[in-house]
């Protein structure tokens, strides 16, 4: 990437965080002070300060949600792997606004949020869906991608949308399906090839 690009780009996601912190959250400003202070914690060194962390932001929940989701951009490895836990545990709360980030202009908070969708499992999967059919191209894309990571989990879900009187639904279940039924086909495929070159001498 361009060295200017990957500046503007850093400095864009530094200015998004600083007026997520300040203006995104929906709690009370002690919340808020409390959420900033934990998120810097997560990446401290001191193992039970970044415990603390982790159990602080867990508990606040909702009003956690999008600084975590910005620190994906400007924080550490630790930061973003801690935060992606925090928001499993968060749940459901934590979904919307991960879909939402699907189209993030910083490439770790893409991936970040994408594993952190997967890991989630059924419980992402309505917000996906909202992904899939009103989001653009970025969001639309991220989103499949997300639900067919999922693999069997996602099945049931996307049963109930087949059935649906909505021509638009019908139409990305019935590709979702087939694309998980791929998936696992090439799952197994390349499981029975190893096997037949492990046994041939």
């Amino acid at each position: 990437m361009n060295t200017t690009l990957r500046g503007y780009l850093l400095l864009a996601a530094a200015l998004f965080l600083a007026v997520c912190i300040a203006g995104c959250t929906t709690g009370t400003p002690e919340e808020d002070a409390e959420v900033t202070g934990a998120i810097a914690g997560l990446s401290s060194g001191d193992q039970a300060a970044e415990l603390a962390a982790i159990n602080t932001l867990t508990a606040i929940g909702e009003p956690a949600v999008q600084p975590i989701i910005a620190s994906f951009a400007t924080g550490d490895n630790k930061t973003r792997i801690y935060g992606a836990f925090i928001l499993s545990r968060i749940g459901e709360p934590a979904a919307a606004p991960l879909v939402g980030a699907l189209d993030h202009p910083d490439a770790d908070t893409v991936i970040v949020a994408k594993s952190t969708l997967v890991g989630m499992g059924t419980v992402a999967l309505p917000a996906l869906w909202d992904g899939v059919m009103d989001g653009n191209t970025k969001t639309k894309n991220g989103a499949k991608e997300v639900i067919v990571r999922m693999g069997e989990t996602a099945v049931p879900f996307l049963q109930g949308k087949y059935i649906s009187d909505d021509e638009g639904e019908r139409a990305e279940a019935q590709v979702l399906l087939l694309s998980l039924q791929y998936t696992a086909q090439l799952r197994q495929g390349g499981l029975n090839v190893t096997s037949g070159d492990g046994g041939e001498g």
